[in-house]
């Protein structure tokens, strides 16, 4: 992971492709994992086993003019980039970079441009007097299977290419896609997620669903439904009930944020302090502006709140840009709102977004959210202050905790997670 500022914002860059570029470094010794004898013959007869596999179907990647994708495990000690850079180097033809991805740490997603690299990569394999250390560090090799996950019932889903980085193969393989969802009569519509063109597949059962598995995408799974608000009518009248409203101070540098939610209520507490930013895809009377307006009060309001003295400045600056109206929207629409605003609205770098997926983060993975969250703010040199999950009652109190929402699991972002900043006093464990 590479850290590095811009505009004063701390940044990540997420690990999907490596590059590469900085190469691990070692002494002359071979590694321990390195196989000898009898067991490094057995294991060469093994993968060149599995590249004969790989020879099924070949002429639909011939006959369709785009690379086979597959995938290639690493064992757990050779997960160095040095090591990787030998298998990447093994795979790759004399004028092809071959690694397209990178599932995790143990695993890369590779292409083959035809049968004869193929067979290349095999008398490598079984020839070389020095491929003892690149063969044992390949645990297997097979067809890459694209990530799958379905629902309960029929369902929209969205389907992610795989990059090929190359124009004329992802614009073959994306036909080939489409041809064979035609052929068995799934309805699909080309759209966007953010920065990245997907299909839609509508309506789709689980036996059609299963077919898709056979295509050479990235990833199928189905279209999330955004999690809703906790209601805040009550608490939002409750909070303003004993305050006082700040005077807005033309003179004063006061910080500035841009706030995702459903919209800012325009009242005593909040007029001069909020603007309606560029790209609202919304009416106002499309929009709730509950919940928004209480993320709006406490950056206007936070210390007169909470009774602390934490504000360096008293008052922010808002920039209001709903992306959630108060009618049910899924995660294609919600990432494109968010994108839209953010590159309409680029003197704003700092962002609250309190929205999330309704469903948990992965183990093994980020979400498809995550993942364009952090593109958003790499490509816009922003800052996202991404909120654990929007259930006011998921805190685990002597009991194991429920995982944060997807979309906190962004790695660009700052995700945070409130509770009572007294509970701990309110229980008498301090």
């Amino acid at each position: 992971m590479a850290f590095y500022f811009s505009n004063l914002i701390l940044q990540t860059a997420q690990r999907e492709n490596d590059e590469l570029k900085t190469t691990g470094g070692g002494n002359n010794q071979k590694p321990q994992f390195v196989l000898t004898g009898k067991e490094l013959e057995q294991h060469i007869t093994f993968l060149s086993g599995r590249l004969k596999d790989l020879e099924v179907d070949w002429e639909i990647y011939e006959n369709n003019n785009f690379s086979k994708p597959i995938e290639v495990k690493i064992v757990d000690k050779a997960k160095a980039k040095s090591h990787q850079k030998r298998i990447i180097d093994l795979f790759s033809s004399d004028f092809s970079f071959s690694q397209i991805g990178m599932e995790n740490d143990n695993s890369l997603i590779l292409k083959i441009k035809n049968k004869a690299q193929l067979d290349k990569i095999d008398k490598e394999i079984r020839e070389s007097e020095n491929s003892d250390v690149v063969v044992s560090a390949i645990k297997d090799i097979g067809e890459y299977t694209p990530k799958f996950e379905s629902a309960d019932n029929n369902s929209d889903y969205k389907v992610f290419f795989l990059d090929f980085n190359d124009k004329s193969e992802n614009e073959n393989s994306k036909k080939y896609i489409e041809e064979e969802l035609a052929k068995n009569d799934i309805n699909f519509k080309n759209a966007t997620y953010g920065s990245s063109d997907i299909l839609v597949l509508n309506n789709l059962s689980l036996d059609k669903l299963t077919i898709t598995r056979k295509l050479p995408i990235k990833s199928i799974t189905p279209v999330k439904k955004v999690s809703d608000f906790f209601r805040l009518d009550d608490l939002n009248q409750n909070l303003f009930s004993k305050l006082d409203s700040l005077q807005y101070d033309d003179s004063v540098n006061y910080p500035v944020v841009g706030v995702l939610d459903n919209g800012i209520e325009i009242n005593k507490y909040t007029r001069n302090w909020v603007v309606r930013g560029v790209a609202c895809p919304y009416s106002d009377q499309q929009l709730s502006c509950e919940h928004g307006t209480f993320i709006a009060s406490v950056l206007i309001y936070g210390d007169l709140l909470n009774n602390t003295h934490d504000f360096d400045i008293q008052g922010c600056k808002i920039v209001d840009c709903p992306v959630v109206p108060n009618f049910a929207i899924n995660e294609i629409e919600l990432v494109n709102n968010i994108k839209n605003a953010v590159r309409s609205n680029p003197d704003v770098k700092v962002w609250n977004l309190s929205v999330s997926i309704v469903d948990p983060i992965e183990e093994n993975g980020f979400s498809s959210f995550a993942k364009e969250l952090d593109k958003i703010q790499e490509d816009d040199a922003v800052l996202i202050i991404k909120s654990a999950g929007n259930d006011g009652n998921n805190v685990a109190v002597d009991s194991q905790p429920e995982k944060i929402n997807q979309g906190g699991d962004s790695l660009r972002a700052l995700t945070v997670g409130a509770i009572n900043k007294d509970s701990d006093k309110e229980r008498g464990n301090c």
